[in-house]
């Protein structure tokens, strides 16, 4: 353990940081300590980085999401230092894939904004907004010709975040005269959802026992959110019972909503789900 201190420990603590911020950010149920243990394994094997610089971090994240996603199953793993079990609760694979599919694209990405914004996708507020001068410069001119203040709130801001329990939504979508579709399935399917459909999110399923607080973030992306001002992204609660939030599908556009559930005032568990609206 002193050896690994000394030749991984700035490492190894910055990996650590940057994957709680994405374990946060994705919703991934996991114990700090077995996230710890994970990015040790990591980096006992992959030794290559022993001394990287922050330069190739970006390929040292995405091989460690690649090394998660190849995981064998396993009920526990021996911690770092104490060699104490540390039970894997939760499964982390699909998430680890997804993450490395992210990687990957904003490795790939040539333009500067766009794979700025990938990594911000990836891990959240945590890694910091693009900043160059003449993309602000643009939209300065472009908010004083057209005023309008993006509504959008970060459940990061009112609550600490520590996931570590699971949590999924989904969404009942209805016609009048026809029975409701789960918008999962439709997103399967590549299915869109047609305007003027009436739209129940509901927790699907979730591990946190006890008493907790719910909070529903809906927000509009795209040209016509923009035209019609209507970005939303505010924090709302539920308004019908059984913590169920009532939408309508009013235009056509990309749309996302997010659930949180608050215990002992921290957000434990996250989820997402992608809502496309077609004409």
């Amino acid at each position: 353990m002193t050896r690994f201190r000394s030749e991984y420990g700035d490492t190894h603590r910055r990996l650590c940081k940057i994957m709680r911020a994405w374990k946060n950010t994705s919703g991934l149920a996991m114990s700090g300590l077995l996230l710890d243990t994970l990015v040790y394994n990591y980096l006992n094997e992959k030794t290559e980085y022993r001394s990287t610089g922050y330069s190739n971090y970006d390929v040292m994240s995405r091989d460690f999401f690649q090394y998660l996603k190849e995981q064998d199953k396993q009920e526990y793993y021996a911690a770092l230092g104490s060699r104490q079990r540390v039970y894997v609760k939760h499964p982390f694979k699909t998430k680890a894939a997804n993450a490395l599919k992210l990687a990957n694209k904003a490795i790939a990405e040539t333009n500067d904004e766009t794979r700025h914004d990938n990594w911000r996708e990836l891990f959240g507020r945590a890694f910091p907004k693009y900043n160059n001068s003449m993309v602000s410069e643009a939209r300065s001119v472009y908010s004083a010709m057209s005023p309008y203040t993006d509504p959008e709130q970060f459940i990061e801001d009112r609550y600490p975040l520590n996931i570590t329990e699971e949590l999924s939504i989904n969404c009942r979508v209805t016609e009048d005269g026809f029975r409701p579709t789960l918008l999962r399935d439709m997103l399967r399917r590549l299915e869109r959802i047609r305007t003027r459909r009436s739209l129940d999110f509901y927790i699907e399923k979730t591990t946190v026992k006890g008493d907790y607080e719910v909070l529903w973030k809906v927000r509009n992306v795209g040209p016509e959110a923009i035209r019609k001002r209507c970005l939303r992204g505010e924090l709302y609660k539920s308004n019908k019972a059984n913590n169920i939030r009532h939408e309508s599908s009013n235009f056509f556009g990309p749309h996302y909503v997010e659930c949180y559930i608050i215990q002992n005032g921290k957000v434990v568990a996250r989820d997402r789900i992608d809502v496309p609206i077609r004409n």
